[in-house]
């Protein structure tokens, strides 16, 4: 049965929904565990009836008991016999070459959306997301239907053109908007499929608690949220001024007709409109652009883009651009490396879902700039060769390992757990070997291979900074004008040492490093910034830390020694220092031995007292030399536990050579240099937002934030994870949401039936394997329609959906409905058609409450509100002035924030009504942190078919395709906790129930037992999921 507000049939022919319900859970839940015996069906042809064709014959294999896999196919091609899948009802139209159908499909089942949000602009050439997007969700501008509605005639073999015509005055402009139209689901199945069905799989009727029932949930809030705004408070006014229109002229039986699908009731052949002209091309929907962002550490408040693309909308809708950081190496291994041990990840982003082939990912897929946990970035030049922080890594293009006669190392171990090795591969006369790459070594730690970084493969040109220490007891030759000789003369000696060095000049002037304005590789230019040089005081510990922010590889710092900074900010600073250049300290006047010993240590410099300054330049010559000798530097992360004491082995060319290093005691050591947050950024039309993935949110990355050591364990958590981000046109119906969730667990099908080991699902991957987040359909519920009021999006829908493992064990999941998804409402009173605006976009809102743990209702539920009008700053003082720059970032919007000092979050609601709820991270969403409340959230997730089913004014429940959905997530749950847990206690999942009987069926327990085995157990989880269902973390 078709749309037009007819009450829904009876469901399937009389088929017991209670039957139906059963069998749904069952499917999912034999499937989810994989437990796949070798297949004893026998195939059948059977009959499926599709409304207004013939019948149509789908081969499939269901006989036997074993096989699920036919029984989703006939599920998934059910789905498609509903009417509310347009995309299977238009193939059908077309097969029949009826252009009338088509044309009644079009005008009747096509929503008009305003191709601007105030009005009718541009109505004959505006396209917001193109002709399949307006397919899948059923709406779009006047011009994506006429050009679908020509793309449909023209597959059914009739010609055709868009042209445009001017408007008759009859026409009443309001009847162009209806409401969202009633699609009832009703797929055809009858009672005998079922129970065959029923007969291979076992299920228990388990009905899902219901979302926002009839608006049960979002009605009241919305009634809170329009009373807290300021009186009167009207969205922008909507004109209903109409001129020419979009029309389609085909060729039908030898006649020429026009048709126009944007009048309701219009005849075929009748276009209410004249005058009659080329339309032209329409316009380019926007293209989708997407970024990754990463920050340090050593600096927060610079983000840096690892990887970036550009994507049509039409190409997104209906699919997920999907963000992740794959570790380098070949796939396979890194199932075997330790999770800790992984140091070098490559940011990626791939278009997924249905209806791409590998070979499609692959294309559209964009491979960043390689990213270390400590926070270096690897790039390739322009040239061909390798970056590293915008260095030449310096691999020889044509190396020659066999010339390597011996090997020295050096090892320091000040960075724990960061190990830095520097080596010396010789050749028979001794003479250093450069250029060696990353695979001409191995490197043990107590006997044990490491993955390692290969942070320099040849010694890079100098770039030293002279850091003067200016207090009076330097001597007067080593400051101010006096100095001026000396940094002439070090310039001097090294480029005839090194040619190509280069130099900067910088004083300590209470803690900071006051430099020169560039690097220079001018004697007489170093020499006159020497005499520049204004300082004062003695904090060199915070001098050394922002002298490092330069970009220098070596510091020389001209001093006595004598730190004067507060104890308070000593462990922060050596943290940064440790991370940082080696400094040579030229030690002048009166030295302070333990003061230049504890700077030499922590940055692996050296130390050269002197008496002239002669001998200070021949001193800063002598050190490079020396390190040049050592021209491979290796970096690697150490296991936290273990002996106090390690050795390290290196290996290369047949010879080794081994060193030690001592594990600084806890309280002695410095935070190692890592990722201070990763961020996916979106634009679309120029509106920019910014999604933090993990670490610091990005309203509070600014210089000298730290980051606390639970968020630095987030972020390198967040390497193993995966972010989604969902777009969507308008919000999709239930049959496309369930087409979207049976082929993406067919997908699955070789994965299930591979081989034993990592080799085998590795190629099974190969396949294609599609995934599908359980919380999508709830965060893109529709609008409900007010009324004769039409709610529709001004842009694409953009949700983004982040899952991984914790560091310190468990999951964390969230969303975040990005700002750029905003809706408006076409009514005549701009009063009510902000307050209807704010009625249906609350209802995302309300679907994250369902669905996480935190979200801004569970926040701000019961709690009094103040509102900061749309354009007025927000306060700087009060219990939330620390996110004033938050809600500044918001400022074009309505702000209801809470009034007390309890949890902050707030409501941010734009001029048209559009309702986004803000957690204090930034994102517009909720956030979920223990795996047994994942399984809560998939009884609450199970329940988005009310969503629908409100919107549509349905009776019927549709809690039988969604508890299919629900007995997937949950099952992969309870195999990802037990295979979790092997070799340590129980795992809880007693919220996730008990699933088949046979959870750890021999593919699912012998090839992933074997291949976790040596993995650390906070990579698991990650590590199953990715397995077992092709996805992140409960990415099924």
């Amino acid at each position: 049965m078709g749309s037009g507000g007819e009450p829904a049939a009876d469901f399937a022919q009389g088929v017991s929904r209670r039957v139906f319900l059963r069998f749904l859970g069952g499917t999912v839940a034999a499937v989810a565990a994989g437990c796949v015996p070798g297949s004893t069906s026998t195939t059948v042809s059977t009959s499926i009836t599709v409304a207004g064709t013939s019948s149509t014959t789908v081969g499939t294999a269901l006989a036997e008991p074993s096989d699920v896999w036919g029984i989703w196919r006939e599920a998934l091609a059910a789905v498609r016999t509903s009417p509310d899948h347009l995309g299977a009802r238009a193939a059908r139209l077309v097969a029949a070459r009826d252009p009338e159908a088509i044309f009644r499909f079009v005008r009747d089942e096509i929503v008009t959306f305003p191709p601007q949000r105030d009005g009718f602009e541009h109505a004959v050439t505006e396209m917001r997301w193109g002709v399949e997007a307006t397919l899948r969700c059923g709406a779009g501008t006047p011009r994506e239907q006429a050009e679908l509605l020509a793309a449909l005639l023209t597959q059914a073999g009739i010609s055709t053109e868009v042209v445009q015509g001017r408007l008759d005055a009859a026409v009443d402009r309001r009847l162009l908007l209806r409401p969202n139209a009633t699609r009832p689901f009703e797929p055809e199945i009858d009672e005998a499929r079922l129970e065959r069905w029923l007969r291979v799989l076992e299920s228990d009727e388990s009905p899902p608690n219901d979302i926002d029932p009839g608006g049960a949930d979002s009605r009241p809030i919305a009634d809170l949220l329009i009373a807290e705004l300021p009186a009167g408070t009207s969205a922008p006014g909507f004109d209903w001024t109409v001129d020419s229109v979009p029309l389609v002229r085909a060729e039908v039986g030898g006649q020429e007709v026009l048709l126009n699908p944007l009048v309701p009731d219009a005849a075929f052949g009748e276009p209410h409109a004249d005058d009659v002209a080329s339309s032209g091309p329409p316009s380019a929907p926007p293209n989708i652009e997407v970024e990754l962002r990463v920050s340090t550490t050593l600096h927060p408040e610079t983000m840096t883009t690892v990887a970036a693309g550009s994507w049509p909308v039409g190409r997104l809708v209906g699919r997920q651009l999907v963000a992740r950081f794959v570790p380098a190496g070949e796939p396979a291994s890194s199932f075997h490396v330790p999770a800790i041990q992984i140091t070098t990840f490559t940011p990626a982003l791939a278009v997924e879902g249905p209806g791409l082939s590998p070979d499609d990912v692959i294309e559209d897929a964009v491979l960043g700039d390689s990213v270390t946990v400590s926070g270096v970035i690897v790039r390739e030049s322009q040239d061909g060769g390798v970056t590293v922080d915008d260095e030449p890594l310096g691999v020889s293009p044509d190396p020659v390992t066999t010339d390597v006669a011996s090997l020295d190392v050096a090892v320091d171990g000040s960075a724990f757990p960061l190990i830095r090795l520097r080596v010396k591969p010789a050749n028979a006369e001794g003479e250093p070997v450069v250029g060696l790459p990353g695979n001409a070594f191995v490197v043990e730690e107590d006997d044990v291979a490491v993955s390692f970084f290969l942070r320099e493969a040849s010694p890079p040109p100098p770039k030293v900074l002279l850091l003067f220490d200016a207090s009076k007891s330097v001597p007067d030759e080593f400051q101010g004008v006096g100095a001026t000789p000396f940094g002439r003369l070090v310039a001097e000696r090294v480029l005839a040492a090194f040619p190509d060095a280069r130099f900067r000049v910088a004083g300590v002037t209470y803690g900071v490093a006051t430099a020169s304005p560039q690097w220079t590789s001018d004697p007489a230019e170093v020499e006159t910034e020497t005499g520049r040089v204004i300082g004062e005081g003695s904090e060199l510990w915070s001098a050394i830390a922002g002298a490092g922010s330069f970009g220098p590889n070596v510091i020389v710092l001209i001093s006595d020694g004598q730190a004067t900074d507060p104890p308070e900010t000593l462990p922060g600073f050596k943290a940064q220092v440790a991370v940082g250049p080696p400094v040579v300290v030229i030690g002048v006047g009166d030295v302070d031995a333990v003061g230049v010993a504890d700077i030499v240590q922590t940055t692996g410099g050296a130390a050269y007292p002197v008496a002239s300054s002669d001998a200070a330049a021949d001193a800063v010559v002598a050190y490079l030399q020396d390190r040049n000798q050592s021209p491979s530097h290796i970096q690697y992360q150490a296991m936290e536990e273990g002996p106090s004491t390690r050795t390290v082995r290196v290996r290369s060319s047949g010879v080794e050579t081994t060193g030690e290093y001592d594990v600084p005691d806890v309280a002695e050591r410095v935070a190692p240099p890592g990722l201070a947050g990763i961020y996916l950024v979106v634009r679309v039309r120029g509106r920019e937002a910014v999604h933090t993935v993990a670490g610091i949110p990005v309203d509070e990355a600014e210089v000298g934030v730290t980051l606390a050591p639970l968020a630095a364990s987030d972020v390198r958590s967040a390497l193993f994870g995966v972010t989604r981000l969902s777009v969507e046109a308008s919000a999709p119906t239930i049959a496309a949401w369930l087409d979207d969730l049976f082929t993406s667990r067919l997908s699955l099908q070789p994965l299930a039936q591979a081989p034993d080991g990592a080799e085998g699902l590795m190629e099974a991957f190969d396949h294609g394997v599609h995934r599908f987040a359980s919380e999508l359909p709830a965060l893109h519920a529709p609008a409900f329609g007010d009324g004769d009021a039409l709610t529709f999006e001004t842009g694409p829908r953009l949700v983004v959906i982040s899952g991984r493992p914790l560091l310190d064990g468990g999951t964390i999941r969230t969303s975040d409905v990005l700002r750029q998804t905003a809706s408006v409402t076409a009514a005549d009173d701009p009063v009510e058609a902000m307050r209807a605006t704010v009625r249906n976009s609350v209802r995302l809102a309300v679907a994250e409450a369902a669905l996480f743990d935190d979200s801004t209702i569970a926040r701000l539920d019961g709690r009094e509100l103040a509102v900061i009008p749309a354009g007025i700053p927000a306060p700087r003082d009060g219990p939330f002035a620390a996110y004033a720059k938050l809600l500044d970032r918001w400022s074009s919007h309505h702000r209801l924030m809470p009034a007390d000092d309890g949890p902050f979050a707030f409501w941010a609601i734009d001029t048209a009504g559009s309702v986004v709820g803000v957690l204090p991270d930034g994102s517009g969403g909720g956030i979920t942190s223990d795996p047994n409340a994942a399984c809560k959230t998939i009884n609450q997730g199970a329940a988005w078919w009310d969503l629908f089913g409100a919107a549509a004014g349905f009776p019927f429940a549709y809690g039988a395709f969604f508890s299919l959905q629900k007995a997937i997530m949950k099952q992969t749950l309870r195999e990802a906790a037990i295979i979790a847990s092997i070799g340590g206690p129980e795992p809880d999942t007693s919220e996730c129930g008990n699933g088949p009987s046979d959870v750890l069926c021999d593919w699912g327990k012998d090839a992933l037992t074997e291949m976790f085995k040596p993995l650390t157990p906070l990579s698991l989880l990650d590590k199953f999921a990715e397995a077992g269902t092709g996805g992140g973390v409960f990415n099924c």
